[in-house]
């Protein structure tokens, strides 16, 4: 009986230890906002230049716009990512200005793009929707900056994390023989 209580220990000390190799490892401020700067570095440019490359009968390059958009929800929370950390403050606000800078290039009106002719017309954004963009590129821009200065806050949550731990072992016996029947729990904090 005191046999099968041991092997069953035993078994329970393996089946939860965990080996060396696997243990997670800390990770690095550094790192994080470097990926987090980078993100918010590539969306940016890709929102920039959807108005910088454009075509005279549309204000903005559509797959440049939607793309750094796109990528602006994730790209800026890499350092958070990085540290295990997968919905951010920082992505919410961006998103809430991603929906209203897409509400704002809505918000377009035909002008004549020579003066004097006709039927020469070109798409603007109205009055309305160049405020919408103004606000959503304020908000889209700290969602970014919240990220970027969180990473290394996020990084710090996740090593914290790592400190606390409960390692199984084989209960000694009190004979100074082979373990006796138990598991015994080791913590650090």
């Amino acid at each position: 009986m005191r046999l099968a209580a041991t092997l069953v220990g035993l078994g329970l000390l393996v089946a939860t230890a965990t080996p060396a190799a696997a243990e997670p490892h800390r990770k690095s401020h550094e790192t994080a906002k470097l990926l987090s700067g980078l993100g918010a570095g590539v969306s940016t440019a890709l929102v920039l230049s959807a108005f910088l490359i454009q075509d005279p009968h549309d204000p903005y390059n559509k797959p440049l716009l939607y793309s750094g958009l796109g990528v602006s929800l994730v790209g800026p929370s890499a350092g958070e990512y990085y540290a295990g950390q997968y919905l951010t403050i920082g992505e919410g606000v961006r998103a809430a200005a991603v929906a209203l800078a897409l509400v704002g290039v809505t918000r377009t009106e035909h002008v004549s793009c020579l003066a004097g002719v006709d039927d020469n017309s070109c798409t603007s954004i109205e009055g309305k929707g160049v405020a919408f963009l103004g606000i959503a590129a304020i908000a889209y821009i700290g969602g970014m900056f919240y990220d970027v200065y969180d990473a290394p806050d996020a990084v710090d949550r996740y090593n914290y994390k790592l400190r606390m731990q409960l390692v199984p072992g084989p209960m000694p016996s009190s004979s100074g023989g082979p373990p006796g029947a138990g598991v015994w729990l080791r913590g650090s904090f």
